[in-house]
């Protein structure tokens, strides 16, 4: 029962295309590498957008 509430795995990369859509984007000069030097995909992808919006803002 308690599996009905798990999060749904979304990959960064859709992460970033889904949120430029909505008009959120990176700052041309960061680029995804610099992104994942700290935190890794896995991280990004286990609590979709909430880590991606945080790094970004």
């Amino acid at each position: 029962m308690f599996g009905l509430f798990k999060k749904k795995k979304t990959i960064f990369e859709d992460q970033l295309n889904q949120l430029s859509e909505l008009g959120i984007f990176m700052r041309a000069d960061l680029k995804k590498k610099l992104l994942l030097e700290e935190i890794s995909r896995s991280e990004y992808e286990e609590d979709p957008y909430n880590l991606l919006l945080l790094t970004l803002g």
